[in-house]
């Protein structure tokens, strides 16, 4: 499980390196699900020595080499292949990840390619498809440190200054020790949706005025249409559809006002939802627990006659949930997911997958989240270690800043065009939201890549490398001032612009070493702009929730103004994602219709709040006299962009670079797709002669990571296994197919398989990282 609660009711923070930044006291370990020795049962060292040998000969494209030896080391060393791939695919624990996250693709690939005879080439390309498939699974399961089910758990450990020692951990005696199953608040969405065609419903449910709709209490309007006077009993209405009461409280209410039957006033109240002035459906909450809580919602209605079809259908899916997290074996596992399914497309009418066919943009209907079974403590040794990172969050704050100055100049124009439809009246937030829109999308992602790339180019003659060089190491104390006279702010741009979540993985040849500080840290990504320990999926893993929100409360001791996701936010922005941290005096403002009401915090409209500008900057007002900077209403884009965008690295070639002992950039090639013919080759064994040709040339090392502009993710390639080298052709193929002309990113891998330091119970290594949050001190 975790540490230790702490003693204190208040976290002890460490500096990043002079106080100026702080650590969280809390971190997060993320880990592969499978051991990172997996690997090596697609690696073929062998057979890659004796065609390295052969390569000497250079022959002509198309051709193999003509030593019949490499014959015979080729059809022995397929043949091997072959059998591990189809050992992997059999593999009941990793048929049982595979059903999790896509269990269609055991129809397609995973059966019939165990059903089809080993020496059997007669569908030699779909067997190789299919054999791809299974490959690219693997790699990713033994690879990447995903938080993604027992295949990718994760779990809390603390930041200690009781000892020197850089890491110590505690293993349980399984690889997860708690799981979550829950159905996906999409899925839940669409429950709720045809809950709402029974109108019966209606009185039970809490009314709420639009966040869109300005009112004043005398005239209301959408955004974008002249204000219309409200009659009384409209506003009486209006006055109390606060998205707590009842229709059934808000018209006895309103009734008792104007002194009128409640009865006669639902009409009216419906009348008020047509017009889109006030939201009256059943509302989920987008958290993990929504089908929790749409059950908790459908308990309170009184009339059996109403409540008794909705009990039923949130009981089934219900019953579903249940039934899938008491299977494990992957055939048990399918039957119940395939039940569950057809139980939702009963009850909904819809395809139990949304966004089908998008990478990553697809979600199925359940997910499940696991704790690894860990106990863990950073000590002194490894913090000191990562220290240096401090001078790249020096660069993120003036980054931040330079987004934050651009950007509200870009406010200018939206805000006069509201101001002048408005005839007068203030400017209120909802209405400049949906004004700026434009600039929120592939325009702030071109901002920030502006930004971006001044920030490499100001990197690049800070530290003036060698050309050609592998490694390149630097005092990180000589380095200071002038980072800091280069990268001046005086402030980060926006409140959660202070955080920046970096994640670091540890290279040593075992635990031991580790203690006896013989390690090697290195930096994966920085994660500017966000604290992803608040995560939703993050924050349910720890056994003492307000333990957490005592951090934010050193960050933030005012209250904080956030802006509420929608629910179809796309993939980037899913509920496992949104943030959990938020306290009872944290405002919550939503700037569309589309946002379900909060179940924490405090509410408001968008249309309620205004915007006015100040000598010192743009201001947003709370209605009771609160003032907020701005830029925190772009929080969440910023977000978005900053992850996609922000590199301070990037050239054709990058050597490792190290500050002190922390490497902050591995090395790496950008390399157009375009100069990896060897991937267009038909023959399989001429492909992968070929292909060590090109990598002998290029000196790489033998396992790396490759990211294509297609995929989210990198993916590992070891040019020692003929399987992992067809996933980079692969991969190749489509680039140049959808997007010629394009580069791939190849990074070392660091830690290597056998620099892993996590182990379980049995020894077997896992690849890690630690993720920690750093806090800028400054304003």
């Amino acid at each position: 499980m975790t540490g230790d609660r702490p003693e204190s009711a208040e976290p002890d923070r460490l500096p990043v390196a002079d106080g100026r930044r702080v650590w969280w006291t809390h971190l997060v370990v993320r880990s592969a699900g499978f051991p990172a020795s997996g690997l090596s049962r697609l690696t073929q060292p062998a057979l890659a020595a004796a065609v390295d040998a052969a390569n000497g000969d250079t022959p002509a494209r198309g051709t193999a080499p003509a030593d019949g030896g490499l014959d015979a080391l080729w059809a022995a060393a397929t043949r091997r292949e072959r059998v591990a791939i189809r050992e992997i695919a059999a593999d009941e624990r990793f048929r049982a990840a595979v059903t999790w996250q896509n269990p269609g693709v055991l129809d397609t690939a995973f059966t019939p390619l165990l059903a089809q005879p080993l020496d059997d080439d007669r569908a030699a390309a779909k067997r190789r498809s299919r054999e791809r498939l299974v490959t690219s699974y693997w790699q990713r399961y033994c690879a990447k440190n995903d938080s993604i089910g027992f295949f990718g758990p994760a779990v809390w450990g603390r930041l200690s200054d009781d000892g020197p020692t850089a890491v110590r951990f505690r293993h349980g005696p399984a690889l997860t020790d708690r799981q979550w199953t829950d159905v996906e608040p999409w899925a839940v969405d669409l429950l709720a949706r045809e809950l709402n065609r029974d109108r019966r419903l209606a009185p039970w449910l809490a009314p709420r005025r639009a966040p869109v709709l300005w009112w004043d209490g005398a005239q209301a309007a959408l955004p974008g249409r002249r204000p219309e006077p409200v009659d009384p009993v409209a506003r009486a209405l209006l006055a109390h559809c606060d998205g707590r009461r009842t229709a059934h409280a808000v018209v006895a209410l309103a009734g008792a006002e104007l002194g009128r039957p409640a009865e006669e006033l639902l009409p009216v109240l419906d009348g008020l939802r047509r017009r889109r002035w006030v939201l009256w459906d059943v509302d989920t909450s987008g958290d993990l627990d929504s089908l929790d809580q749409l059950r908790a919602l459908v308990e309170t209605i009184d009339d059996p006659a109403v409540r008794g079809p909705a009990s039923d259908a949130v009981a089934r899916l219900d019953r579903a949930r249940r039934e899938i997290d008491r299977n494990g074996d992957a055939d048990s596992l399918r039957s119940a997911l395939d039940r569950a399914a057809d139980t939702f497309t009963t009850l909904t009418g819809a395809a139990p997958v949304r966004r089908a066919g998008q990478t990553y943009g697809g979600r199925t209907l359940v997910v499940q989240d696991c704790r690894r079974d860990l106990r863990l403590t950073v000590g002194t040794d490894l913090l000191a270690a990562l220290s240096p990172v401090d001078l790249l969050l020096q660069a993120g704050r003036w980054l931040s800043w330079q987004v934050r100055t651009r950007l509200l100049e870009r406010v200018r124009e939206p805000y006069e065009r509201v101001r002048q439809r408005g005839g007068g009246r203030p400017v209120d937030l909802a209405s400049l939201w949906l004004e700026c829109i434009p600039l929120l999308g592939s325009a702030l992602d071109d901002l920030v890549e502006e930004v971006s790339a001044e920030a490499r180019r100001r990197w690049r003659e800070i530290l003036a490398w060698p050309t050609g060089a592998r490694r390149f190491d630097v005092d990180p104390d000589l380095l200071r001032p002038e980072v800091e006279r280069v990268f001046v702010a005086p402030a980060s741009g926006w409140g959660e612009g202070r955080y920046a979540s970096p994640d670091f993985m540890i290279a040593a040849s075992d635990a031991d070493a580790v203690v006896r500080g013989d390690f090697t840290p290195v930096l994966g990504e920085l994660h500017l702009g966000v604290n992803s320990l608040d995560y939703a999926y993050f924050a349910r893993l720890h056994p003492h929730r307000d333990d957490l929100l005592r951090e934010v409360d050193l960050d933030f001791p005012r209250p904080r103004l956030l802006v509420m996701a929608p629910m179809e936010a796309g993939a980037n922005l899913v509920p496992r994602t949104q943030r959990a941290l938020v306290r009872p005096q944290d405002h919550l403002v939503a700037l569309t219709s589309r946002v379900p009401f909060p179940t924490r915090g405090r509410p408001l409209n968008g249309a309620d709040l205004t915007v006015a500008e100040q000598p010192d900057g743009w201001e947003i007002r709370v209605p009771g006299g609160e003032r907020f900077d701005l830029m925190e209403i772009f929080a969440q884009p910023l977000k978005t962009a900053l992850m996609a965008r922000v590199s301070f690295f990037r050239d054709e070639h990058l050597p490792r670079i190290r500050f002190g002992r922390l490497v902050v950039v591995r090395e790496q090639w950008r390399i157009a797709a375009d100069e990896l013919t060897f991937a267009a080759v038909r023959d399989t064994r001429d492909r992968y002669v070929h292909a060590r040709r090109w990598w002998r040339r290029r000196d790489l090392p033998t396992r790396v990571f490759v990211k294509s502009p297609l995929e989210r993710k990198p993916f590992h390639v070891d040019a020692d296994s003929p399987a992992l080298v067809e996933l980079l052709c692969a991969a190749v193929r489509r680039l140049d197919t959808d997007r010629p002309g394009h580069r791939l990113t190849i990074s070392e891998m660091l830690p290597a398989t056998d620099e892993c330091w996590l182990t379980d119970q049995g020894g077997q290594r896992y690849t890690a990282e630690l993720r920690l949050v750093a806090v800028d001190r400054a304003g």
